[in-house]
């Protein structure tokens, strides 16, 4: 029982993660984001090079490739298309392309394997630092959202052209929020990677649960911080649900 408990736990803190991501893209760019799957992908592979060097190096490293990656993806949304529609769609071949991307470089080797077995009093040191992760971006939104910065975030959220008519530069919101989310999934990435073999595709399945998490929490039609915090709640549910249909 216990250790189904953790399991659950461990499951609820990475959901939560992949799904808090998703629904800042959507709430605060506008569109589903669906490289988010990929760019997981990409920190798991950063993991895989740098794990032995230096975890800390390999994090920094991961964190700041995603965001960049996250920045390209804006930039060629700004070139292409604006609307949902067409925002969704570019990312969705921004994540084909990046993972044909790794698929290439990595043909001799499909399914890789990143071994470390930290372990920090009985724990997975990797699923401790999920939760601080997690903790971290909980604390980090509740101090955005309590700043004057939050009162436009809550704006841009709530509707976006009246943000643009007082005067709030979605733009510049959209860019940061489009590419820390990025770095954040792909820092996920790299704390998973000791989890499961890595492919090119290791990213689909969370997302389509973390898209199903979000889905199901914006019915609430909660905003700022509130809206955030059901996702754990939602994301601890479908973990309960998930391990009693397995078990």
């Amino acid at each position: 029982m216990a250790l189904n408990f953790f399991s659950i736990l461990s499951s609820t803190i990475f959901l939560s993660i992949f799904a808090i991501v998703i629904s800042l893209n959507f709430r605060i760019s506008k569109f589903l984001n669906l490289s988010h799957g990929s760019i997981f992908a990409l920190g798991a592979y950063v993991a895989y090079y740098t794990i032995k060097s230096g975890i800390v190096m390999g994090m920094f490293l991961a964190a700041v490739l995603a965001f960049f990656t996250g920045v390209i993806l804006y930039l060629l949304i700004k070139k292409i298309g604006n609307g949902i529609f067409e925002a969704t769609i570019i990312s969705l071949g921004f994540a084909i392309g990046l993972e044909e991307i790794l698929r290439i470089a990595h043909g001799k080797g499909y399914y890789l394997i990143v071994e470390s077995n930290l372990m920090f009093a009985g724990i997975d040191f990797w699923e401790i630092m999920q939760g601080l992760m997690l903790l971290i971006i909980l604390i980090a939104l509740f101090v955005v959202y309590k700043s004057k910065t939050g009162i436009k975030l809550k704006f841009v959220e709530d509707d976006e052209f009246l943000a643009r008519i007082y005067g709030v530069d979605y733009e510049k919101f959209s860019l940061f929020c489009i590419a820390l989310t990025s770095s954040a999934i792909g820092l996920l990435g790299f704390l998973s990677s000791t989890s499961q073999a890595l492919y090119p595709g290791i990213g689909w399945m969370p997302l389509i649960a973390g898209i199903l998490i979000a889905a199901i929490t914006a019915l609430f039609r909660s905003i700022g911080l509130a809206h955030y915090t059901k996702i754990v709640l939602i994301a601890f549910v479908y973990s309960l649900i998930v391990s009693i249909f397995l078990s």
